[in-house]
């Protein structure tokens, strides 16, 4: 129990360490850098604010500007500005197509439609005299849309006929077919509205946001409205000309507020927000209490932690563990060395003792199985050598009664050459070409045997030749065709023989128009094993022992149709 208790009081004492040290450290980073910190959050907040109201007025802002590009396209308005027609004869009809395009829109702001000379056709407000003296003068939005032919935006503070103000006139141009000039669309857009999508901003409440366009006039000041058409107070117009990302300035005796601006290009508008340094300090004094406090409730529990997982977790059961881990992934080679001479030294030696024993029993449990493999396919191969043996044997002899005739020493040969090659049990596998040696001399043997009753004909891309894959895999299926599919048959038997690669998979394909078989008969031949078919059964139980259950034979056949079988060997296990 001494070294425990010893391993125990370094560790509780390390832990203590370990969690006071950077406790008193960042207590001290934190109390000296809290004001800092909060400004640098105060001001990422603020310029996210700012971002966030930019393309909020960008996207109140395209709704309108949809409007606009609605009605200047519109062919009943084009006709009226071209003076095909007379406006009370569609008067209604444009006034219904601007009064259904403002339905869905929450502020219904004044839409105005002029001619070319700037006289009023329709407009759902009074129109402002102001816009009688631009365009008379080529002045403001006016000279904006003659030099542009998209939507243009327009900043410019004035109160309108019905004492609203207006802080930007959004206009465009309105040409016909051809491209001429025949009008103008304008619609005004109030105040209300743009100090509205500010405070919508939660943490817009604490701050004074200002609009600026690019001459740095005050378009909008959500607190301050008698701010607004003047230009920008010199020390803030100097921050945002500089850029810099954040400016303290002292007006007069008033609190210090921190400057933040941000210009959204596509709008050409600079918004500026200004926040009083006094919700900073204020907030200080509470932070660096908070920190202090927090410092000594984490000082406490650092502690009682420290204690916890000294007496509970020691390290040499960690290694235990992961050790135990690493043997449940499969890795079998692991060895703890704990050094010990306790309780958990035994439990070392029995680990270390039992992942060997594990191994071994692993080990052999493959060497059986490998070796189980290895015999299940020489018994498989044994099986398909007497069968054929046995026919080619009852050939010779039907032969030489019959006929007493030269044929004998010609399937004497093929016979021989094929017993060479299929008793030779070292080699398990021939390449594509010697295989197909071994078929051309078995058909040699079977076309004497049957009288020449069928033809074949062989198409084996070149690709595939030097390939190697299991011996006496073509071979039976070949015999199946001859001996079961043309015997019962009148007309003269085709056996067609293929092989080519797709992608990494070789494949055969043998075809006979021989009797075929019935769904009974099918079923039997590649599952029940049955006699008449063990050839059928065997090869497809070797290309799976060799390669796995995706790969083997597939038979399609309908009786009196013929016989089709598509053999599947994957390349990357090409043997040798």
């Amino acid at each position: 129990m001494k070294p425990h208790k010893h391993l125990f009081n370094k560790l509780l004492l390390s832990f203590i360490l370990i969690g006071i040290i950077p406790l008193l450290v960042l207590t001290l980073l934190g109390y000296t850098l809290s004001s800092k910190i909060l400004q640098d959050a105060i001001y990422d907040e603020a310029h996210d604010s700012l971002i966030k109201i930019n393309k909020n007025i960008e996207t109140f802002l395209n709704e309108y500007k949809t409007i606009i590009n609605i009605m200047s396209k519109d062919y009943e308005l084009h006709k009226i500005l071209d003076g095909k027609v007379l406006l009370e004869d569609y008067y209604y009809e444009i006034n219904e197509k601007v009064y259904f395009l403002l339905a869905s829109k929450e502020y219904k702001f004044p839409v105005y439609i002029l001619d070319r000379e700037g006289n009023a056709l329709f407009e759902t407000s009074p129109m402002p005299d102001i816009y009688n003296n631009n365009i008379k003068h080529s002045w403001g939005i006016f000279r904006e849309m003659e030099d542009n032919d998209n939507i243009v935006l327009y900043p410019e503070r004035f109160t309108n006929q019905m004492g609203e103000a207006v802080v930007f006139s959004m206009g465009k141009k309105i040409l016909d077919v051809n491209g001429n000039h025949i009008g103008y669309i304008i619609i005004d857009i109030k105040r209300n509205a743009i100090v509205d999508i500010i405070n919508s901003i939660g943490t817009s409440k604490l701050l004074n946001v200002m609009i600026l366009n690019e001459f740095h006039y005050i378009i909008t000041d959500a607190n301050y409205p008698e701010n607004e058409g003047l230009f920008l107070n010199g020390e803030y117009r100097n921050a945002v000309l500089e850029n810099r990302k954040k400016i303290y300035v002292e007006e007069g005796n008033r609190t210090p507020n921190l400057i933040v601006n941000y210009t959204y290009e596509p709008l050409r508008l600079t918004t500026v927000a200004t926040v009083p340094l006094n919700i900073v300090q204020k907030n200080n004094s509470n932070i660096k209490r908070k920190i202090l406090l927090s410092c000594l409730i984490c000082l406490i529990f650092a502690i009682l932690i420290s204690f916890i997982v000294a007496k509970y977790m020691v390290r040499p059961i960690k290694k235990l563990v992961a050790s135990m881990k690493k043997v449940e992934e499969g890795n079998l080679t692991i060895q703890v060395n704990l050094n010990r001479n306790d309780e958990l030294g035994m439990l070392e030696n029995s680990f270390n003792h039992m992942v060997n024993r594990l191994k071994e029993s692993m080990d052999n449990t493959i060497d059986k199985q490998k070796r189980l493999r290895i015999a299940e396919i020489k018994i498989l191969q044994a099986q398909i050598k007497p069968h054929f043996l046995y026919n080619t044997l009852d050939a010779i002899k039907w032969i030489a009664k019959l006929n007493n005739v030269k044929e004998i020493s010609i399937i004497a040969t093929q016979l021989g050459s094929l017993l060479r090659n299929s008793i030779n049990c070292n080699r398990e596998f021939l390449t594509v070409k010697e295989n197909l040696n071994l078929i051309n001399n078995y058909l040699e043997i079977q076309k004497i045997r049957y009288n020449n009753k069928f033809s074949t004909k062989i198409n084996i891309d070149e690709e595939i030749l030097q390939y190697h894959i299991p011996k006496l895999i073509l071979q039976p299926i070949v015999e199946n065709s001859i001996v079961h599919g043309f015997d019962n048959i009148d007309d003269k038997g085709t056996l067609i023989i293929k092989g080519y690669k797709r992608k990494d998979i070789i494949y055969f394909i043998i075809i006979d128009n021989g009797i075929g078989m019935n769904e009974e008969e099918l079923d039997r031949a590649i599952i029940k094993k049955s006699d008449e078919h063990v050839g059928l059964y065997n090869v497809d139980q070797r290309i799976k022992l060799y390669y796995g259950e995706d790969y083997g034979i597939n038979i399609l056949s309908k009786f009196r149709e013929g016989t089709k079988v598509i053999i599947q060997i994957p390349v990357k296990c090409d043997y040798k």
